[in-house]
């Protein structure tokens, strides 16, 4: 076993992990005190234009798309829910399944392992009716309510709801006198607790109807401060911009400054100036080293809860990632 060290402003953990590799890419993402659990309503695109080689180029934006996904549900925390609605049915499956539910509080990697396990990209489209399928998910079994049903006094301030829309594609199937933006509109206008991100998986240089709207700068849906829209022109965007978003929806930052590397031994100075900190995400990529236990300066041992493994998928011939673009681990420290 090997040991690398996070250095707090107050605290020291001591980190003990089965392996490590020199220039490992680490990250510590701090929480707030006061916890508002988070229900996720996750519309994943499996659609055949995230497998289909781009005219002679692999495309590999289903790779990035499950690795960012299975980071997504690591970084997570234990109160938090998370459903996933597939753009397609998974055609492997008898049921022609269509949503998985994630159980945060259960065994991390077996819940990671979940999403690993779809390979199966449908070779169709981008239906538009998958956005209310999404929505019921929060409606049906996640308590949101519309505006016209609750007032100030019925508002669970320690739940909050999230819908992520994520698509490379223009959606297809649309109603007559409907668009995109009308119907993200209708929905922000009837939930107005409910936060909407719009995640737009774009090819560089498409500029075709068929690609993904780029929605960042829309001028009717600016005004709504519960939307939220990100785009990744560029494949391998996706994976940062989805830990950005876990980071956002779980009340973290991440540290990017502070770190120095010694050997094996690996130093990050956390600033808790502001709020005490609640919990600790630890993500670590290119690398395979797991993350085993952690120690504050008192000697109080702290808990490592909920380790997984995260990988790229292989399916087909879309595997073709550089082998130090593969792997990585995430774990929670919960009580620092």
């Amino acid at each position: 076993m090997k040991k690398t060290r996070i250095l707090s402003l107050l605290c020291v953990l001591v980190l003990l992990l089965s392996s490590v590799v020199a220039a490992m890419p680490v990250q510590a993402a701090v929480g707030d005190t006061v916890y508002i659990r988070k229900h996720i309503s996750f519309l994943y695109d499996n659609s055949g234009s995230m497998s289909m080689d781009i005219g002679s180029t692999p495309n590999l934006k289903w790779c990035y798309a499950s690795y960012a996904a299975q980071m997504f549900t690591g970084l997570l925390n234990d109160t938090d829910s998370l459903t996933f609605t597939f753009m397609n049915p998974l055609q492997g499956d008898k049921n022609k399944l269509s949503q998985v539910e994630i159980d945060l509080a259960a065994n991390r990697q077996q819940q990671v392992d979940k999403v690993f396990s779809i390979t199966d990209y449908a070779n169709s489209g981008t239906p538009f009716e998958r956005i209310s399928d999404t929505l019921d998910v929060l409606t049906d079994k996640k308590g949101l309510k519309a505006d016209s049903e609750i007032n100030n006094n019925q508002v669970n301030q320690n739940e909050q709801h999230w819908l992520v829309l994520t698509t490379d594609g223009n959606f297809t199937n649309v109603p007559s006198n409907t668009t995109l933006v009308k119907k993200l509109k209708e929905i922000l206008e009837k939930y107005s607790t409910l936060q909407v991100v719009y995640f737009g998986i774009g090819t560089k240089g498409d500029t075709s109807a068929e690609a993904a709207k780029d929605l960042r700068n829309d001028p009717e849906l600016s005004k709504f401060p519960n939307f939220t829209a990100v785009y990744a022109e560029e494949q391998e965007e996706i994976v940062s911009t989805m830990r950005s978003l876990a980071n956002r929806i779980s009340g973290r930052y991440t540290v990017t400054e502070g770190i120095k590397q010694d050997g094996t031994e690996v130093t990050i100075t956390i600033s808790r100036e502001t709020s005490p900190i609640r919990n600790v995400a630890v993500l670590a990529q290119k690398t395979t080293a797991t993350l085993v236990s952690a120690t504050a300066e008192s000697g109080e041992v702290l808990t490592v809860a909920r380790p997984a493994v995260i990988n790229y998928p292989h399916n087909k011939n879309y595997d073709n990632l550089a082998p130090n673009t593969k792997g990585g681990t995430t774990a929670l420290i919960t009580n620092p």
